[in-house]
């Protein structure tokens, strides 16, 4: 096996869980987000050896997923199912419990996904996927300022809207 091989199936193992996340927050479907997941990684596979820097495949493989889940966003705008999460959290949480929690979750996804791109994007990336605000901004090929004040704007709006919601 070679060396750029064993280095795009590297990749994919240590990032799929959380690709697979960020790709759900934003579809809000976790096997379509699988979907978009592999389907990015078998279209990036054959550019990583392309890459300036090496690493950064996993910048590029996150900002290759969140633009193909946009992709499938356009593509499929009817298709929602407010679901989000791993699935994890119903063997802790009772039934009730995880119902409620998946309900504030789908509603506060839904104002999330009522913000500019941009400022969406931070959020998912920043609060849902927890990445630094250097990873995210390179992520979005942005500066680390531009992502701060983005995040501000976000989060003022997200505050706003929220107070307006109770």
């Amino acid at each position: 096996m070679s060396d750029a091989r064993a280095a795009a199936q590297e990749l994919f193992a240590s990032s799929y869980v959380s690709l697979v996340r960020l790709a759900a927050a934003t579809l809000r479907d976790r096997s379509w987000a699988e979907d978009v997941v592999q389907e990015s990684f078998a279209h990036v596979q054959t550019k990583l050896n392309q890459l300036r820097d090496p690493d950064s495949a996993l910048a590029y493989m996150r900002k290759s997923v969140l633009n193909r889940a946009r992709s499938e966003l356009r593509r499929h705008h009817s298709r929602s199912t407010g679901a989000v999460g791993d699935g994890q959290t119903g063997a802790v949480l009772d039934a009730e419990h995880e119902a409620m929690a998946r309900l504030r979750h789908s509603e506060l996804l839904d104002l999330i996904h009522t913000l500019p791109k941009r400022q969406r994007d931070i959020v998912l990336l920043r609060f849902v996927h927890q990445l630094s605000l250097d990873e995210a901004a390179s992520t979005l090929r942005i500066t680390v300022g531009a992502v701060k004040a983005s995040q501000h704007r976000a989060l003022a709006k997200l505050k706003q809207r929220l107070e307006g919601h109770i």
